[in-house]
């Protein structure tokens, strides 16, 4: 068995796509995953499934679509990899606080082409200055 971190995109946001967590952890556990919880309300999943990955995440999808009645955008990774990205401390030497925020964007693919950073969005108030595998680094 090996622990994962799924990631659903646009559950309980903005009034659309309202999901229960017990339902969520219901599907994750009728696509034969074990040690099911979420984390808030946001569609956040912690469990662990049978090596496989594929079959796993192809049950996981189809359970999914049943349960909200279309494709789900999921982003899974191993909770491992999420360990070692907080251990790293990326935004070591940056202080949040009330006016400045600090987010992690998970990427479901590579980029097309190499992106150079800093990138800055002056209107928006959003510097992502650093971008590693999959994930970008973002402060508010």
């Amino acid at each position: 068995m090996r622990k994962y971190v799924a990631l659903l995109r646009g559950i309980n946001v903005g009034g659309r796509s309202i999901v229960k967590m017990s339902d969520l952890k219901r599907t994750f556990v009728s696509a034969g995953c074990k040690q099911v919880s979420t984390y808030i309300q946001s569609g956040n999943v912690i469990f662990d499934a049978p090596q496989g990955e594929a079959a796993t995440i192809s049950r996981i999808q189809a359970k999914l679509c049943d349960l909200l009645g279309s494709d789900a955008t999921v982003l899974f990774r191993y909770f491992r990899e999420l360990e070692a990205l907080v251990k790293r401390a990326p935004f070591k030497g940056i202080k949040a606080g009330a006016d400045v925020k600090l987010y992690v964007t998970f990427l479901s693919r590579k980029p097309p082409g190499k992106s150079r950073l800093p990138l800055l969005s002056p209107k928006e108030g959003l510097e992502a200055f650093r971008m590693r595998n999959l994930e970008v680094f973002v402060v508010s």
